[in-house]
């Protein structure tokens, strides 16, 4: 028997979060309908030997996570940070909404649950009072930004800042998520996420296991980069 999928348990919803993404474009770039079925298939998996029912609830809250993305191609508002800007108001009536039409999940707590996931899972350092649907949702879409495929997708999303510093490669002075500065140094601040402390960090026990391979992928592609330049005397960069 193989693994439940979220997709299967919830098809209407699938079927309306997919139709929403096309409606808007919201085809590549790293948050399409491929990153929503990830992120809440790697929910449930992460959340399932903790709590099973919550982990449903978290797969759906994957299915639901890229509201925002959806609502800045339909509000034109600037979709190239790494933090969206769409209203929480906008977010929370489109999750909402979706929920009552396509899940039949009708608790009053099951649904907030779902609604507070949606809109602080990406924005907000980890916080002791977070629910296990906010903490897997978070922990998910990490994971999924953590796969070799970020490597590309941080590219498309960020078409306009350099590929790497070459005097810093990934460590260049003043960048952080908001303003990454270097395609290179957001590739970087990924494997931060497997670190042992630190406020986004991956929570969920089989999240951090999961977490050191992509991490270690990483960061091996890292290093090989600049042992390559390192071998073209680029460490140091010269100045001139």
């Amino acid at each position: 028997m193989g693994i439940l999928k979220i997709w299967e348990v919830y098809p209407g919803l699938a079927s309306a979060v997919n139709y929403e993404h096309q409606k808007v474009g919201l085809t590549n770039g790293g948050h399409d309908m491929d990153h929503a079925l990830r992120v809440a298939q790697m929910a449930y998996v992460v959340t399932m030997d903790e709590n099973p029912e919550m982990a449903l609830l978290a797969g759906v809250a994957g299915l639901l996570h890229n509201n925002d993305r959806i609502l800045e191609r339909s509000l034109k508002i600037d979709f190239s940070k790494n933090v969206s800007e769409a209203p929480v108001e906008v977010v929370i009536e489109m999750t909402s909404r979706m929920l009552d039409e396509w899940t039949g999940i009708s608790g009053v707590d099951q649904k907030q649950w779902i609604i507070d996931a949606v809109v602080n899972h990406g924005s907000k350092p980890n916080h002791p009072d977070d629910h296990l649907v906010t903490i897997a949702l978070a922990d998910a879409d990490r994971l999924i930004n953590m796969e070799p495929d970020v490597i590309i997708r941080i590219g498309q999303h960020h078409p306009d800042i350099p590929a790497l510093d070459p005097i810093y490669i990934e460590a260049t002075p003043g960048a952080n998520y908001c303003d990454p500065k270097t395609v290179m140094w957001d590739i970087a601040n990924c494997i931060t996420w497997a670190a042992e402390t630190g406020s986004y960090i991956l929570r969920l026990p089989k999240a951090r296991e999961l977490g050191q391979e992509r991490a270690a992928y990483l960061r091996t592609f890292i290093d090989t980069l600049k042992r390559q330049r390192a071998e073209l005397g680029l460490v140091l960069y010269p100045v001139f």
